[in-house]
């Protein structure tokens, strides 16, 4: 409605001429005639090519049409006339966008604040950081709006992995790059290939935190109790505070003794609810 108003107030300082197919434009969008309006707005510019009212309006016209190609051009014709109509600044990022043409939207996008499209744009850019630092400002007022959470987790995803990448081509031999292979590896469920990099990840840097940690959930996705449980437990060692060590080291442990307590079942049914129930009698005393 706000929009309505302002073209209606803006057309009145167009040619007399042009005022008529304006305000005839304007009406025809109030009733949703898209293509009546796009006639008269047309006209309109043809008779006062110095109104930015008309291209304007046209523009925005076959915005409405989801034409975003032929917008660019009024559009763009407009802010010729008019550098300030931030309306004309929002619609021709909007379009360039649309078309593909994100480094040419971004200053557009950039000085009418429209930060969750100049996001998009930034994607297509490559400018993660920013990208991402924008999706993150408008998150709050829009938390489950699902193209917003999906732009946000693809365009963190992006930074990470090329974080990721930039580390394994600079710095292979470092501890953060098998680190960073076994977390792929663990990933994929390549277990062997993620023990690997862990274990070379620990040698080059035994107190690394987090490495036990990950390694031990190698072994325990590959039912290696006792293991898991050791790097479960060097990892509590090493951070006594880190509450996922102390939880994967009673997991481990819980997990490793049912293990041990199917191994040894002699009945010829084994029920797993009555060994957990009598297991949490015995460590409860209930």
């Amino acid at each position: 409605m706000t929009f309505f108003l302002f073209l209606a107030l803006a057309a009145q300082s167009a040619a007399p001429g042009a005022m008529q197919h304006l305000q005839a434009g304007l009406e025809a969008r109030k009733q949703h005639q898209v293509d009546v309006e796009i006639t008269e707005f047309r006209e309109a510019a043809r008779i006062d090519p110095g109104s930015a009212d008309a291209f304007l309006n046209l523009g925005a016209a076959y915005m409405e049409k989801h034409d975003y190609g032929a917008a660019i051009s009024p559009l763009k014709r407009a802010l010729e006339i008019n550098a300030d109509l931030l309306v004309a600044h929002q619609f021709l990022g909007y379009a360039l966008l649309a078309q593909g043409y994100a480094a040419e939207a971004i200053p557009h996008l950039e000085r009418v604040g429209a930060q969750e499209a100049l996001g998009i744009a930034q994607i297509e850019t490559g400018q993660l950081t920013e990208a991402v630092a924008n999706f993150t400002a408008v998150l709050p007022k829009h938390p489950d709006d699902p193209d917003l959470l999906f732009y946000l987790g693809h365009s963190s995803g992006l930074l990470s992995k090329t974080a990721i990448d930039t580390l394994i081509a600079n710095h292979p031999d470092s501890a953060r790059a098998h680190q960073a292979l076994g977390e792929n590896y663990l990933v994929l469920r390549q277990m062997p290939q993620a023990e690997k990099e862990y274990l070379e990840a620990l040698r080059l840097r035994p107190d690394l935190p987090g490495l036990h940690l990950e390694l031990g959930q190698v072994y325990a996705n590959s039912a290696q109790w006792p293991k898991a449980e050791a790097e479960f437990r060097a990892e509590a060692k090493l951070q006594p505070g880190n509450a996922e060590a102390a939880y994967r080291l009673g997991a481990g442990a819980w997990s490793a003794h049912l293990g041990c307590e199917v191994a040894q079942s002699a009945g010829p049914v084994y029920k797993p609810e009555q060994d957990a129930k009598r297991h949490f009698r015995d460590r409860h005393g209930v």
